[in-house]
């Protein structure tokens, strides 16, 4: 997989105030603080917005399971999706991990991971988990382990060998 730089500018410059040092030169036309860049794997959520579904449409056999569903959450904020059996929700968490491919419309981690043309491996890697409710799966673990086991961090077989625990960063942040 190769690594790519993003440049994203999302208007044109702003000319410098009149009383700024700057408003002597005569080209203005640099990018005033307006756009970024983002590390490779880097999640942009300059617009707020950590995960977007837009119009999403997933049928199976005639069978509409999502019809044209919006949601968006915002960096730090927290949904619950709840409803009665068939509403869609198993079908909606598939389509964000890439399990199901919708019929229609868009689907985005922060501004520029489109996930409709991402497989599940790579949405997996960009730091979307799932914990699906039957909880037998590491039944032996304590809770400290399994909160381990959800962080994104390399899980191949020689970091797996080498690993000495979490590093301080990662702690913090469960």
């Amino acid at each position: 997989m190769t690594a790519h730089h993003a440049l994203i500018v999302d208007l044109p410059p702003i000319p410098p105030a009149p009383d700024s040092p700057e408003s002597s030169h005569k080209n203005i036309n640099v990018v005033s603080g307006l756009g970024h860049v983002l590390a490779p794997g880097e999640i942009d959520v300059s617009h707020g917005t950590i995960l977007y579904l837009e119009d999403v449409t997933v049928s199976f056999d005639g069978f509409r399971a999502l019809n044209k569903l919006t949601l968006s959450i915002d960096v730090g904020e927290l949904r619950c999706v709840i409803g009665p059996n068939g509403a869609g929700k198993t079908t909606m968490m598939d389509v964000i991990t890439g399990k199901t491919r919708p019929d229609d419309g868009k689907v985005f981690l922060g501004q520029t991971f489109d996930l409709t043309r991402m497989s599940e491996p790579v949405i997996a890697r960009t730091g979307i988990g799932r914990k699906f409710q039957k909880p037998t799966v590491f039944e032996n673990h304590p809770v400290w382990e399994k909160l381990e086991l959800a962080m994104k961090t390399d899980k191949r077989w020689f970091a797996s060998l080498r690993a000495s625990g979490l590093a301080p960063a990662q702690g913090q942040r469960l």
